[in-house]
């Protein structure tokens, strides 16, 4: 009687229970388990006795047989139960199919009711469907629910629905937001120039969510007008892709060309310079060195000078005033490296050896070294704290190479076969990225430098620690420690052309030769039997 209790209870749980009390069935499931061990555990002695009988020993095939088919009938239940909880074990690398720590962050802040109706039939293999129910199952404030455009054409008409596969997300205090499955999916290109596709449904889904949660908006300017990386360039060195994950994270993203303009909005809260090539005037120096004291926060990347022809952009002395030396050297690592082709087909700006580079202890990089998210610079060039700083600045360096790096001074020779002269180069371990908190006539403002602006490139800007690494330090340069995370990760369809020969070889495989070898070796094991009687 207890056993079949005890399997009554944990087989019928999952048809009373729903997403929102998965907490109540797994109790049930529990008490189902443990009724059924103890009755198993309280009939073990005559379980034993079977098995040393004789009858039982002649019959202990039988038994094993029993104990598979009960087994398989108990992983069938489990995938089942499991199915129907939508209860789901992650275990890719980069935990693509769970829920990143940005998206927690934002359902444990929403406090209003949102309703998402998706006007389309559920589908559990359809992985918008399966993201949207773990949102689903981890807010209570959010609520999912499928539309058949056919059965209530009025509702489909009430948002301008026309077609299937659309989601409207409804809260009382702003009007409906609508997505389509085109708004989940972009086209990118990456650094051959091949186009790939990539469902971002996590990151858009986070996005529209910010919405219901946090009203305000950041203004963040990328300056312009002197060969910086465009945020409108959307080929493989353009910043295309950092632009749309800040406006993601609910940030007002625009350009801005000292050049023509000579002042700096007053709504600007941080301005990005992303790898000038060209001298910066006193006047332009003057307008950030006066946006920093009173008004923002500054976030320059400075490109390393590679050549002759390449000039000194003019901020050393700006950063200097503000505790950063900037050194004119390129940082190699002739021990630790990774080797990349000189003759690359997009022609990345980078040098044959890449520094490994170790993170410091800061919050923006808390969590990315404890994900294990790398960050490779590409080419980059070398800081240090400035001595003799009053204890009101406070420096942090945020990511170190290690003390077989060293800083290349001689370009010339960098181009040739570059050597470490302890009497002219940097000798490692070399600081590449740090971030300084001083006072000013309101609050602390913030400044951060980094050597390199190529690791947010386009085609490389979702790699390993990238784009958490430079949205972390918008971020803390926005005096929003609180939203220091890691962001949803992007999953890329790769399509496989396979030749003609190739599929009818697959085809013929599959569909001939394996269930062929399966039954030629059922009869032929079927025929020695009978031989043998």
């Amino acid at each position: 009687m207890g056993l079949a209790i005890g399997l009554l209870t944990s087989i019928l749980t999952p048809f009373f229970y729903t997403y929102k009390q998965e907490k109540i069935a797994w109790i049930f499931m529990v008490i189902g388990l443990v009724i059924t061990f103890l009755s198993l555990t309280f009939y073990l002695p005559l379980t034993k006795q079977a098995f040393s009988s004789r009858k039982g020993k002649r019959y202990f095939n039988s038994w094993i047989s029993t104990f598979l088919f009960f087994f398989i009938l108990l992983a069938i239940y489990l995938c089942f139960y499991f199915e129907l909880l939508f209860i789901q074990f992650d275990f890719s690398k980069d935990k693509i199919f769970s829920l990143s720590p940005q998206t927690m962050s934002v359902l444990k802040r929403l406090d209003v009711p949102v309703e998402v109706k998706v006007f389309d039939t559920r589908d559990d293999n359809n992985p918008t469907h399966r993201m949207l129910a773990l949102y689903d199952q981890t807010s209570e404030f959010l609520e999912v629910t499928y539309i058949d455009t056919h059965k209530n054409p009025l509702l489909a008409k009430k948002y301008q629905i026309s077609q299937r596969g659309n989601y409207v997300f409804i809260s009382e205090k702003t009007e409906p937001v609508i997505l389509n499955n085109n708004d989940l999916i972009q086209r990118i290109y990456d650094a051959e120039g091949k186009e790939k596709l990539e469902l971002r449904h996590e990151e858009k889904i986070t996005s529209t969510l910010y919405h219901f949660v946090d009203a305000k908006k950041s203004y963040c300017y990328f300056l312009t007008g002197h060969g910086e990386r465009d945020i409108r360039d959307v080929s493989g060195n353009g910043l295309n892709r950092i632009k749309e994950v800040l406006t993601v994270e609910n940030m007002i993203v625009e350009t801005l060309d000292l050049r023509a303009n000579q002042s700096i909005p007053e709504k600007a809260e941080i301005i990005v310079i992303a790898g000038a090539k060209t001298k910066f005037t006193k006047n332009e120096i003057d307008l950030l060195d006066d946006f920093l004291v009173n008004q923002g926060s500054l976030f320059v990347l400075l490109d390393p000078i590679l050549d002759s022809r390449g000039v000194d952009v003019g901020l050393d002395e700006l950063l200097s005033k503000y505790g950063f030396v900037i050194h004119n050297d390129v940082v190699i690592d002739s021990v630790n490296f990774f080797q990349l082709k000189k003759n690359y087909s997009r022609k990345i700006e980078s040098f044959p050896f890449l520094p490994i580079l170790n993170y410091g202890k800061h919050s923006i990089v808390r969590e990315l070294e404890k994900k294990h998210l790398n960050t490779v610079f590409f080419s980059t060039r070398s800081l240090e704290k400035k001595t003799g700083l009053s204890d009101d600045f406070k420096y942090s360096l945020l990511l170190e190479t290690l003390e077989t790096a060293y800083g290349e001074v001689s370009l010339k020779e960098f181009d040739n076969s570059p050597k470490y002269d302890k009497d002219k180069d940097y000798q490692g371990p070399l600081g590449v990225g740090a971030v300084m908190e001083f006072p000013s006539r309101k609050t602390n403002h913030r400044l951060a430098v980094y050597g390199d602006s190529g690791f947010i490139a386009n085609h490389v800007v979702d790699i390993g620690g990238h784009k958490d690494l430079f949205i972390n330090t918008v971020r803390w340069l926005l005096n929003e420690d609180k939203k220091l995370t890691i962001r949803p990760k992007t999953i890329t369809f790769n399509e496989i052309y396979l030749p003609l020969r190739q599929k009818q070889i697959a085809l013929t495989y599959f569909l001939l030769l394996q269930p062929g070898g399966i039954l030629i070796g059922g009869l032929f094991l079927i025929y020695r039997r009978k031989r043998k009687k």
